[in-house]
């Protein structure tokens, strides 16, 4: 294997899409984009009368739409 061929190979192996090593997802990628879209939200929209989610507050609201438990 020449230079260039080796070059091609560690390329290809650094922009692969192999498992990386951790725990594994706990929410799905639909949960994932309703948890965003919420906190994107406005809580006035949910009959919040705050401007800004706070922590707790959006945790509440997810699990109330039954998007997590």
């Amino acid at each position: 294997m020449d230079a260039s061929e080796k070059l091609e190979d560690e390329i290809r192996a650094v922009l692969s899409d192999k498992k990386c090593p951790g725990a594994p997802s706990v929410f799905t990628p639909d949960q994932i984009m309703r948890i965003i879209d919420l906190a994107c939200g406005n809580p006035n929209d949910f009959g919040y009368e705050v401007s800004q989610w706070s922590l707790p507050l959006l945790v509440a609201e997810i699990k109330k739409q039954g998007i997590a438990e």
